[in-house]
């Protein structure tokens, strides 16, 4: 289990080459309000209440932000959906926030923002869980290939168990293949750095 509290990681302006953790395709479609499919431009969304996912795809433009509030629920996703929360080759001109629970499901991803995306940052202040017991990497938060310009911050709890990959609580880039292990950190971090906790390092936090 990978466990992350108070930490803070500005990240401004960062640009992350890699291949989408999702792996491409079409996502699972979520229920009625949470799907955002481009080309086209969309307001923002503010989620009070309970949800399987929120998904923002294909070229899709929003210009707010994507806010599961302190009553909110997401997750899990429906069987095939990326993640509770999934960001793929579209633009958030607002911010992700999540201050209520957020649940992967088998996704094993709580935030992903990946492929071509740029969102302008990414906050925690609620408690995200990424369980993926069978089907490998298990992230709360995962940032590749995608421009984040407005920083990471995280004030509530993210944990993350697998059961057959690596276990991050915060992953940028692509994950790590397994083996299967159990990982902790405790914030704050350094300033001015990214920490990324994952497997096959020993069961160490691992800080650059």
């Amino acid at each position: 289990m990978a466990t992350l509290r108070a930490s803070r990681y500005p990240l401004l302006g960062l640009l992350l080459a890699g291949i989408a953790f999702c792996g491409g395709g079409e996502a699972r479609a979520c229920s009625a309000g949470g799907n955002f499919v481009g080309p086209g431009t969309f307001a923002g969304l503010s989620n009070l209440g309970a949800r399987d996912c929120v998904s923002v795809s294909n070229g899709a433009v929003v210009n707010g932000s994507i806010v599961n509030g302190g009553s909110g629920v997401i997750g899990p996703p429906p069987s095939g959906a990326p993640a509770a929360v999934s960001i793929m080759d579209s633009t958030i001109n607002g911010s992700i926030q999540n201050h209520g629970i957020l649940n992967s499901g088998a996704s094993g991803v709580g935030i992903g923002v990946t492929g071509s995306s740029s969102v302008n940052g990414v906050t925690n202040s609620g408690a995200i869980t990424a369980n993926n017991p069978t089907g490998g990497p298990a992230q709360g938060i995962n940032i590749n290939g995608s421009n984040l310009s407005g920083g990471l911050t995280n004030t509530g709890s993210i944990s993350a168990t697998s059961g057959t990959g690596s276990a991050a609580g915060i992953s940028i880039g692509a994950p790590s293949p397994g083996p299967s292990s159990i990982t902790s950190t405790t914030g704050p971090s350094p300033s001015n750095s990214a920490a990324t906790t994952s497997g096959g390092n020993g069961g160490r936090p691992r800080h650059r």
